[in-house]
């Protein structure tokens, strides 16, 4: 319905049935201003708003083919990207209700370096922010060596959680692989929040249960510790391999944003949107003289305008220079002797735009 200019138009002259009374104006007054005025986003882009935000929570398979083109062809800065964070209630897949994992172990006395037999592995999970990025680090111990260190950026993300996350998901995959050579590995970790998706029916993101789904077919061989940073080499170095160039972190799932950046991301395209239709459209004029920009016109909210101060930003008033225009008076000559009634010679809106102007001046 909303791929053509016709039914757009149709949808804001219902709109307009809302925003009039609510600015105050003169039923000749266009669309346009009376949702600039009133401050209500132009229900297209509402729709154009609320369609992006279900995109980026729900999974691209149930999302219509067409919704997402006409999605795109809205703006050049709406994009599609795969999706990542879906929190949702979700119990172990390989595991009955009444068998959960092993909970987390806390090792307060520290954890050496080294691996403590020729049958386990240790890896060190870390995520650090360099040169304003963040980058991950997983460094693999035997007993008698350091056995690998995988480092890198994590991808299209700004939080530490999810830089975490990710890094701990790298570092299953690589415990996955020992595990099959026959070893048991100890997954070592300092913040807690690493390793919250083996609470049974935790709240977890689709990052997690990959995290956990890695997991449970290698629960009995796989431990998960945490650990202070200053109780542990192991974690220490792998906070210093963030540090260290390199490019290690491949195959990671392509991350969203989060739900707050991708409503603000949104809010601001439409913003945009709004505000070049506004510029380039030719009616309200008069109200462009006052209001530039639709930035500009969210300074006067619309319960603060009363009667007289719409007909001032409209130029749509009872003075006979509007009225002389629509034949309701039969001369827009004023009865000052002026041969026009306009602002300038009327005392009652001199005062309303004094007020006007003082609402703006205590808003800024």
């Amino acid at each position: 319905m909303l791929s053509s200019k016709k039914n757009i138009k149709l949808l804001r002259t219902f709109q307009r049935s809302v925003t009039l009374p609510l600015s105050s104006a003169f039923k000749s007054v266009s669309t346009e201003t009376c949702l600039a005025l009133s401050n209500i986003l132009p229900i297209d882009l509402r729709v154009l708003e609320i369609t992006y935000m279900r995109y980026c929570s729900n999974s691209t398979g149930y999302f219509s083919l067409a919704s997402s083109k006409w999605l795109t062809s809205r703006s050049s800065g709406l994009t599609t990207p795969a999706k990542y964070d879906l929190p949702m209630l979700h119990y172990h897949p390989l595991l009955p209700p009444w068998e959960p994992f092993s909970q987390p172990s806390l090792l307060v006395e520290g954890c050496e370096l080294l691996a403590p037999n020729d049958k386990s592995v240790r890896i060190f999970v870390a995520a650090a922010t360099s040169r304003g990025a963040y980058r991950g680090c997983c460094v693999a111990t035997s007993h008698n060596k350091i056995k690998d260190l995988v480092n890198g950026p994590v991808p299209s993300t700004d939080c530490a959680f999810l830089a975490l996350q990710l890094t701990v998901l790298v570092a299953i995959t690589m415990a996955s692989r020992v595990v099959g050579e026959g070893f048991n590995v100890d997954i070592i970790a300092i913040d807690p929040s690493a390793v919250t998706f083996s609470h049974h029916f935790s709240k977890l993101s689709l990052i997690q249960r990959l995290c956990l789904e890695m997991l449970a077919p290698s629960r009995d061989r796989i431990r998960l510790i945490n650990c202070q940073l200053s109780k542990s080499v192991g974690l220490q170095l792998a906070i210093a391999g963030c540090q260290l160039p390199g490019d290690s972190l491949h195959n990671l799932p392509k991350l969203l944003p989060s739900k707050s950046s991708a409503r603000l991301s949104i809010k601001k395209i439409a913003d945009e949107l709004w505000d070049s239709e506004w510029q380039s459209c030719s009616n309200g004029k008069k109200t462009k003289k006052f209001f530039p920009t639709i930035e500009s016109a969210r300074l006067i909210p619309s319960h603060l305008l009363c009667r007289q101060i719409p007909q001032v930003l409209t130029g749509h008033s009872l003075l006979k220079e509007h009225q002389f225009r629509f034949k309701f008076a039969n001369s827009p000559v004023c009865t000052c002797g002026s041969p026009t009634e306009t602002y300038g010679n009327s005392g009652a809106f001199y005062f309303s735009l004094s007020v006007l102007l003082h609402t703006t001046s205590s808003l800024h």
